[in-house]
């Protein structure tokens, strides 16, 4: 999504000394690690010798131990702004995660989907990594994608909605030593005679 990126440029605009002034990240190759997981386990389920809920639950284990690796490594940052960057993205990471630990697979509310003109069905699974909860099921209404988004057709989950301000700040946090050396824009009050 595109937002995060907006959101770390006006970020940068607004909060450039604070996040210059910030302690550098620590642990960022955590990122990597998880996106090379999440590429493997797709190559894994498309050749389809793992079940896919066992490729699930072992990614999900990823993430979950890089988010506590990536707040433990990033405790002592200086910065309230980026230790909130921290926090936010590893709880919305490791609130997905737990939802894919606890099924197997990435709930989808079925009646969310449906609203949105999906015709998903509870144990429907659209895709490799998702499977469509009922509403009674609790883990998924606090974990799952429950809120239909009808300008992305999507259904995302209160993990999507910590991570994209998390990872606009800490996107912000890297890229603010790049533009240390440009002027800061400031306001001067003018008094007309």
């Amino acid at each position: 999504m595109l937002a995060p990126v907006v959101a770390a440029g006006v970020l940068l605009l607004i909060h450039r000394r604070r996040l210059v002034a910030a302690t550098p990240l620590r642990a960022l190759w955590l990122v990597l690690l998880v996106l090379l997981a999440t590429v493997l386990a797709s190559g894994i389920q498309a050749g389809t010798v793992v079940s896919d809920s066992l490729v699930n639950r072992v990614l999900a284990v990823v993430v979950l131990a890089a988010a506590i690796a990536f707040v433990r490594m990033n405790w002592n940052q200086q910065s309230r702004l980026v230790r909130s960057g921290v926090l936010l993205t590893a709880a919305g990471a490791a609130g997905n995660a737990l939802a894919s630990l606890v099924y197997g697979f990435m709930p989808v509310l079925a009646a969310s989907a449906r609203w949105l003109g999906s015709d998903l069905q509870p144990g429907d699974r659209p895709d490799p990594q998702y499977v469509a909860a009922h509403a009674s099921q609790l883990p998924a209404l606090l974990l799952g994608d429950v809120l239909p988004v009808p300008g992305l057709d999507a259904v995302i989950s209160i993990g999507d909605l910590l991570l994209a301000p998390g990872c606009a700040i800490l996107l912000a946090a890297v890229l603010a030593p790049l533009f240390e050396a440009l002027p800061v824009p400031h306001v001067s009050k003018e008094v007309n005679p």
